[in-house]
């Protein structure tokens, strides 16, 4: 009997592990989709505006889980001709039609 609560035990906090770590990558990451949707929208929207995959450094998905409201996501793209500012873009409506400049910052 003891063994039986045991292992009943140690099953629950494992269930109870599992779940914290994926609340935790949910609310520090977001939605993986929603990621991809975006980057590949910035994609476009940086070959639409002249560069090529030369000209860009990095970029990389921001997500801000209390920020909310209509640009939870942010893309950040540092180009090699100035690695020290990264330009911010995001979605302009929450319908994801365009994406649109948002500002700049240090990557």
């Amino acid at each position: 009997m003891n063994l039986k609560k045991t292992l009943m035990g140690m099953l629950i906090l494992c269930f109870v592990v599992i779940l914290c770590y994926m609340l935790y990558q949910r609310l520090m990451f977001g939605e993986r989709t929603e990621r991809e949707e975006l980057l590949e929208a910035v994609v476009w929207k940086l070959q639409e505006e002249g560069y090529s995959s030369k000209d860009v450094e990095s970029i990389t998905i921001k997500y801000a889980y209390f920020k909310g409201g209509t640009r939870p996501y942010d893309a950040s793209v540092v180009f090699k001709k100035d690695t020290g500012t990264a330009i911010l873009y995001g979605w302009k409506t929450p319908k994801k039609k365009e994406v649109v400049y948002v500002g700049t910052t240090s990557p």
